[in-house]
């Protein structure tokens, strides 16, 4: 596999890329995708397109006059910085019109990528940028003039056409590195290709079908997600429903317990008043009786005695049938309170699951 951006060092004022060319077979026949295929890499190159052997010059077909392709471009320019660790401000009014200097910052660092050593001269940036797009193999021509207004409306699509070139290219400089099967496929096919417009076609094309299947993952990506996501959704549903049946189910037996707890309060409450209108009526006999003889009223006493008894077993045993709804209650509450916690407990972790999902 030959090496992508293997330039010549003829012209060290342009800044050139220069890496090693690792031995191969297929290093023998071309030097680079953009450099002259001569068996030497520090010859000349004399032609209008930077090594590509002839005069032929091929039309842009990128819609570069399209607001959402540029919009997408100045997106994908956004993110390439910020994986590379761009170190300059990368601002909204940055990326839609940048200055000159800015656009310098931004093509040097991005040119860094592929030969670290180069450094952007201080004077001439409107000659060296278009110079140095030329030495690369640009296809297309980045003009002087459009370097001293680099963020108008009608110079900024082109400039920022030269810069996805760059980094598609610094992107496969990249994959040659880690020897991608498909860029392997590629420069087998475009061994059998003269130099000319022909063989750049093939790259932008190349270039194009890796953009083309990078948008296509990315829509199956989203499509997979938004399908787990809507199956948890799903789950999710079925648990708060789930959860909404067994608390009406725990309010009715609340509601249940309520009312038997009611009815026992009546029943007390019924035993008390009879028991109040007993003594009562006790009471008046007792006075009738203390007016009669001993015997009588002892007789009396003797009565009241048992009738006290019967009213302190009846209260003694309301006090435990109390008790023992009460603990009832207490003991059906604990059990509520334990499986609403359990239950909360798991839609937590199925939430935290979630979002865990949807953030990968």
């Amino acid at each position: 596999m030959s090496t992508v951006y293997a330039t010549p060092r003829s012209q060290p004022s342009f800044g050139k890329l220069s890496l090693a060319k690792p031995s191969s077979v297929s290093s023998e026949r071309r030097t680079s995708f953009f450099g002259a295929r001569t068996s030497g890499a520090s010859m000349h190159r004399n032609s209008t397109m930077s090594g590509f052997g002839g005069t032929e010059k091929i039309k842009d077909s990128r819609p570069l006059h399209d607001k959402s392709y540029v919009q997408q471009c100045i997106k994908q320019l956004h993110e390439f910085l910020v994986e590379q660790g761009f170190p300059g401000t990368l601002s909204s009014k940055t990326l839609q019109s940048p200055s000159t200097k800015e656009f310098v910052k931004m093509f040097e660092f991005i040119y860094c990528q592929l030969d670290p050593t180069f450094v952007m001269p201080n004077s001439k940036v409107e000659e060296e940028v278009p110079a140095l797009l030329k030495a690369l193999g640009y296809p297309f021509v980045l003009s002087k003039c459009s370097m001293y207004s680099v963020g108008a409306p009608h110079t900024w699509p082109q400039a920022l056409g030269a810069l996805m070139w760059l980094i598609d290219s610094v992107k496969i400089s990249l994959s040659f590195g880690k020897q991608d099967p498909l860029l392997t496929v590629f420069c087998e096919e475009s061994d059998n290709i003269e130099e000319g417009a022909e063989y750049n076609k093939l790259f932008l094309d190349f270039t194009e079908r890796i953009n083309r299947e990078k948008r296509e993952l990315e829509q199956t990506v989203a499509n997979l997600t938004k399908a787990l996501e809507d199956a948890e959704q799903h789950t999710w549903n079925e648990e708060i429903a789930l959860s909404k049946v067994k608390g009406k189910e725990w309010g009715a037996e609340i509601e249940n317990i309520e009312n038997h707890r009611k009815l026992l309060e009546e029943k007390v409450k019924f035993g008390y008043d009879e028991a109040v209108q007993q003594l009562k009526a006790i009471q008046q006999q007792y006075q009738l009786v203390l007016q009669e003889t001993s015997e009588e009223r002892r007789t009396v006493a003797n009565n009241l005695m048992s009738v006290f008894t019967a009213v302190t077993n009846h209260l003694a045993v309301t006090e435990l049938s109390l008790a023992d709804l009460h603990s009832g209650v207490h003991r059906i509450c604990k059990k509520t309170v334990e499986e609403n916690e359990a239950a909360l407990q798991k839609l937590y972790e199925m939430l935290k699951s979630f979002k865990a999902k949807a953030n990968v």
